[in-house]
């Protein structure tokens, strides 16, 4: 596919907090629903129940994003466990106001305003640089902040170059922190 209409960039989700105690939580429910099967006779149904509850739960563990850009349209899909997809969101470059870099302090701004709705696909890192995207649907301002690297936000700067402000001293930093 030609590179100056298409981009995509894979961005690995930092793991949560409540998950290890989570994980240890399930770990002993699943010891306890053994030794319940040792000494009952329905033990073994709530053994079942459990372990198809941590099968069914282990596969959100994990998440990652991908943004497409094709010709004039951003796709954001959440990956979870690299084995199942869903279409999260999906923006025409001619219904966005504008694509800048935003600061943390300036996240924390949006999120105090009522009629802001914040959609967050970042990687959840301090250090990652953030972009957002703002647009207007059904009288709501939306924000939707992502990472995207230098090449798609070039594809999407030729698309749109009016829209879309790159922050260059901030993709030097993280193709530095890359680096080493």
């Amino acid at each position: 596919m030609d590179q100056n209409i298409y981009a995509e960039c894979l961005v690995k989700v930092k793991t949560k907090g409540w998950v290890y105690p989570a994980l240890i939580g399930a770990s002993i429910l699943l010891a306890l629903a053994f030794l319940l099967t040792m000494s009952t006779e329905w033990g073994f149904l709530v053994l079942t129940a459990v372990v198809c509850g941590i099968l069914f739960g282990w596969r959100f563990l994990r998440l990652e994003y991908e943004y497409t850009f094709v010709t004039d349209e951003l796709t954001i899909d959440r990956i979870f466990s690299a084995s199942f997809r869903k279409k999260a969101v999906k923006i025409e470059m001619s219904k966005v106001e504008e694509v800048r870099y935003t600061s943390t302090e300036k996240i924390r701004q949006q999120k105090q305003n009522p009629k802001a709705v914040i959609e967050d696909f970042s990687s959840g890192y301090r250090d990652a640089p953030s972009y957002t995207i703002t647009y207007s649907d059904g009288g709501k301002m939306h924000y939707l902040i992502f990472e995207p690297d230098e090449h798609l936000l070039q594809v999407m700067k030729r698309c749109s170059p009016r829209k879309v402000t790159i922050q260059e001293n901030v993709l030097l930093k993280k193709n530095t922190a890359e680096e080493s």
